[in-house]
Order: structure tokens, then sequence, then C-alpha cells
């Protein structure tokens, strides 16, 4: 099928991050949307099949340049509806939701909701309220606390985190990650930046990461979910993940933490399990890396969302309980390329490999469909990731 479809019906996509852009790329083209995409990411996002346009813009952290440049692309098109896909995009369409609605429809919670999966303390206050455990945690409000209160952190593994993974200081968009160290005196040196405060520090759990993804409308779930982290390690992009049976209980109190927050749309709770415990790390409030696997295992989520949003009558499928695991064949690749470079990880290249062939032979085991579907835009990002991997390491 080409690029030229029937619908007359445009959308905008914000941000480029692969997985969840393309899945949703992918479901509107299916759809018969016209999709073009607005990022700053250097990837050959134009030689995709289910994309009409890619917008690749100077990178900027300007949050009101950044707000100017998208705006003015929505202006000058017109589209009908305004999806934002990373967090940037949620910030951004967040922020100045006023402007945007005065040339397109934007699919977006309100401000009050959103905070729930920015603010990570926000989150972690209610969840306490709504039962749930969580590791032994420290709030600092500043690096003058830090200091003063160093002593009273427990020794032994720990990690650190902004209580907002992105946020923005003197109009300009910061981005925080998470620290882990043994020693807890490296926490001054790491965090001399004030603009990352307040943070929160945890003792460090180690466990199963696990993700409840869902759809919701004004915070009652309509369908859900959970899968695993299967491949990959701390800190690192996630090579595999796997549907997962869990008990109800789980999911009734995490239903009842949605529905006491008044979500509306998709989300996904990013959790440890550890001991027979679960821990709530965080929530991220539009759709994940790993959203094709909702689609191999019949969740709906799709087709509730672009019935709802998208004005659509998609079928809603009957949900699966097969155990499946979807294979991220980019990340997998770049990982084996990595590991040959560097001559190491022979047992984790066997095991990588050992799952690609799987997912030709298995049932239950996938490749992300769009890198058949779309090979020869996934032929120029190999070799755009391939070029970068023997440049820079």
């Amino acid at each position: 099928m080409s690029k030229c479809v029937k619908n007359n019906k445009s959308v905008l996509l914000v941000g480029a991050n692969l997985r969840a852009m393309f899945f949703v790329a992918r479901k509107l083209w299916q759809s018969e949307w016209v999709v073009d995409v607005v990022d700053f990411e250097p990837i050959p996002i134009q030689n995709s099949k289910y994309i009409r346009k890619y917008y690749k813009l100077e990178q900027d952290n300007n949050l009101d340049n950044l707000a100017d440049k998208i705006i003015d692309v929505v202006k000058g098109v017109g589209y009908d509806v305004v999806i934002p896909i990373n967090d940037v995009g949620v910030l951004v369409c967040n922020t100045f939701n006023d402007k945007f609605k005065d040339y397109s429809k934007i699919i977006l919670p309100n401000n009050e909701i959103v905070e729930y999966s920015r603010n990570k303390y926000k989150l972690f206050e209610l969840s306490i309220k709504c039962g749930f455990s969580n590791p032994e945690t420290i709030y600092v409000q500043d690096k003058e606390k830090l200091v003063d209160i160093l002593e009273n952190i427990p020794n032994g593994s720990i990690v650190a985190k902004s209580c907002s993974s992105k946020k923005v200081c003197d109009g300009t968009i910061k981005s925080y990650s998470v620290y882990k160290t043994e020693d807890k005196r490296d926490l001054i040196d790491r965090f001399c930046d004030e603009t990352e405060f307040p943070i929160m520090i945890q003792k460090y759990v180690q466990g199963t990461e696990i993700g409840y993804n869902f759809y919701a409308e004004d915070g009652i779930v309509k369908t859900s979910y959970f899968d695993r982290f299967f491949r990959g390690n701390f800190g690192e992009e996630c090579m595999s993940r796997q549907s997962i049976d869990f008990d109800n209980e789980l999911a009734h109190k995490l239903n009842a933490l949605i529905e006491k927050i008044e979500w509306d749309g998709v989300g996904m709770f990013d959790l440890i399990l550890h001991d027979d415990e679960v821990f709530i790390l965080e929530l991220n409030g539009r759709f994940w890396a790993s959203v094709d696997l909702s689609e191999k295992i019949n969740s709906g989520i799709w087709e509730l969302y672009s019935n709802k949003y998208l004005k659509t009558n998609l079928i809603v499928p009957t949900r699966s309980n097969n155990i499946v695991t979807i294979i991220n064949a980019i990340s997998v690749n770049k990982k084996i390329i990595r590991n040959i470079i560097g001559f190491k990880g022979l047992m984790e290249n066997l095991r990588l490999i050992y799952d690609i062939l799987r997912s030709v032979f298995s049932r239950n085991y996938y490749i992300q469909e769009c890198l058949w579907a779309d090979s020869k835009f996934y032929r120029k990002l190999f070799l755009h990731y391939l070029k970068k991997i023997f440049v820079h390491g």
C-alpha cells in the first residue's frame, strides 16, 4: 500500500521514541490516517511507509522555542489530531495545551492528572495511602539538606533520583536519570545540580521489573495486562518483554489507585517484584515501548483508545491468555554488535540469537511486526546504528 491513503484525516505524533511511535503510526496507517512525526532525533523516519513526513527539528531544549516550532508545524498543516508520544512531547503539549487547542485536538489527560506521571514523590505518597509497600525512602528538598542527612542514609546499595525525570528550569527542559551507588558519600558529588532537587533516596531493591499496562476512562480501567522485563540489565535498554499472569489482588489495588488519580487514557506502571512484595517505581502517562505486546495478546487497548479519541468503530478483540514474548530486534542487534566489537558477552549473544531463532519457530515469540512490514526503514535504521556503534562505540 502506498503512503497516499483514502482518509483525509491527519495526525501529528510529537516524539520519535521508536517502538511506541511506530506502533501508533502503524495502527493509524491501518485505519487510513495520514501520519506525520515531529522531533529532533537523527533517525531515518522519513523512510517508513507508515509516515508521510518527518519534521526533523534542530535540537533545542528551550521549552518556548520547541513549543513554537511544533505549533508552527501544526498551524501550517492543520492536523485533526495531535498525539504526544514521548515525555518531552507530553511536557510541551501539556504546558501549551491552550495554544495547541486553537489549531488542533490534543489527546492528553489534564495537567492535574498528568502530574502523577511527572512527580514520583506525589505518586509515592498516594500509593502509600492506597496500601502499597515501598522501600525505605528519604525525601531531600535541597543539596544543603542532603549534606545534613547523609549520616541517616543507610549503608549498602541505594538508588537516588529526582522526583521528576524531566522538568523546566529557567525555560530549559532538563532530564535526570536514576543513580545507583554502594557508597552514600557519592551522592554529594553526583547531585551537585540544585535543579535536580527535590530527590528521593531509596534502598536498592533487586527484583523482577514488571509493568502494568492499562487503558482507563475517567479512572475506570477498561482493559489491562502485566508484562515483565525479559532480557537486559539494570539501566540498559530492554531486549524483550513477556506477558505474564499475575494475581488479581494486585490488579485490583492498581485499579483502585488509577481510580483515585482519575486517570484518563493509556498508561503504564513500572513496578519491582521482590520477595512477593510489589513496589511502584513510576507511572508513564503515554504509550510505552513494549506496546506491540498489547496487540499480540489481544488486549484491546488500541481499539478502545482509538474508538474514544479518534471516533473509530474498531472491534475490540477477545483477550488471549497465552504467554507471549516480543523481541526488540534493533536493541538485540545493537547489543550483539557491541559485544562482538568488545570481545565480550558470548553467552549473552547466544541467548539473544536463540530468542531471535525462537521467534521464527514458536507461535508465542515475536519480533516486532513492523521490522518485516516496514523493511526499508529498518534497513536504514540498522545501518544508522551500525555506523554510530563503530564511530562512538
